[in-house]
């Protein structure tokens, strides 16, 4: 037999809170969606022209009042604004709409991830020893193609959180790219993203990079430069076949086009068969073995120290600081040429370790 509520149980209900919870999940629905188009705005990763797109159509959709045909066909035509005020403020709103709809959909992105945390935590082993699993904090876009999750840490050490990245990215179906400790906070920051990395990347347009500034390689979302005033020395270290001998040719080919009074030594310990395509150029020598390239050390050591010389006579630190310096008032060192001072000098050598 079905039980049924009499009126004299509906009063040991308790309306404040079901109509507060209620209420608080309304005012979620308005409010969560907002917040992500503000943080969509901040990061830069709003899908403008859709919006603007979808918002034109319901504006057509106005202008010829279809609107208020699908309202009377569902007997609201009485909620219809007639109020210029009141039709403006409408007009506007579902204008705005798409925006809203695109943070409704983040937003239940981030409710799905919520839901599914605790499960992948357990599953990834990040349990504190009283039994504590990271909390939520956060899932804000970073930009068009990064995000970031921040949970609190729960005691557990950064290096937990790293040991775990195959599985979190197993069960999150998602690219991990760094984790990151804010140790005052107590938090831990994952930046992931649900695109894969490039395998190949290109640059577009060599000449538009700086002079004494060469590319590193891309992310998912801009190109990486990098300026020699910055970082002098350089080391490119990575497994065989991982694409150093690669970038070192694409690294000398940008600063050769780019600056058109540097010199280069390369060193190539492969026999010469990394840098071949550049022998024979001006400004260019290739050197293919150990014993030729002790000569042309020597030589370098030299000129370093000729350039130490005169910097320290003209009592500067560096050449971007003497070349400032009037030519009829720059000091000469004692025995020392300074025939082609300015002049930038790069050393690149290929399979250093062989030189040891």
């Amino acid at each position: 037999m079905q039980n049924k509520r009499h009126f004299s149980d509906l009063s040991q209900v308790d309306w404040p809170n079901v109509y507060g919870d209620k209420l608080l999940r309304f005012f979620s629905l308005l409010t969560e969606p907002c917040i992500e188009v503000f943080y969509g705005i901040k990061a830069g990763t709003i899908p403008w022209s859709k919006c603007f797109s979808i918002g034109s159509i319901f504006g057509i959709l106005i202008l010829f009042h279809i609107d208020f045909l699908f309202l009377k066909k569902l007997h609201l035509q009485a909620i219809y604004p007639i109020k210029p005020y009141f039709y403006w403020s409408y007009c506007t709103l579902i204008g705005l709409s798409t925006f809203w709809m695109w943070g409704l959909f983040r937003t239940y992105q981030r409710r799905k991830l919520i839901e599914r945390l605790t499960d992948i935590m357990l599953s990834a082993g990040l349990k504190s020893a009283t039994g504590k699993l990271p909390g939520f904090v956060f899932d804000r876009p970073i930009d068009d193609f990064t995000r970031k999750l921040r949970l609190t840490r729960s005691n557990l050490p950064k290096e937990k959180f790293e040991s775990a990245k195959s599985t979190l990215e197993s069960s999150l179906q998602v690219f991990i790219d760094e984790t990151r400790e804010n140790r005052t906070s107590g938090t831990i920051d994952i930046i992931y993203s649900h695109f894969e990395m490039p395998q190949i990347t290109y640059i577009d347009n060599i000449k538009a990079i700086s002079p004494l500034c060469f590319v590193v390689g891309n992310t998912r979302a801009k190109q990486i430069k990098v300026q020699f005033r910055n970082v002098p020395h350089l080391m490119v270290a990575g497994q065989t076949g991982g694409g150093k001998s690669t970038f070192l040719r694409g690294f000398v080919t940008t600063l050769y086009l780019n600056n058109n009074d540097m010199e280069f030594t390369l060193i190539d310990l492969k026999g010469g068969l990394e840098f071949q395509l550049f022998e024979g150029l001006e400004r260019i020598i290739v050197i293919p073995n150990v014993d030729k390239s002790i000569p042309a050390l020597h030589e370098l050591q030299m000129a370093i120290e000729n350039r130490m010389a005169v910097l320290k006579e003209n009592n500067c630190k560096d050449l971007d600081s003497y070349s400032v310096i009037p030519a009829e008032k720059r000091k000469i060192a004692p025995g020392v040429s300074i025939q082609g001072f300015l002049k930038r000098h790069l050393l690149v050598i290929d399979e250093a370790a062989e030189m040891f």
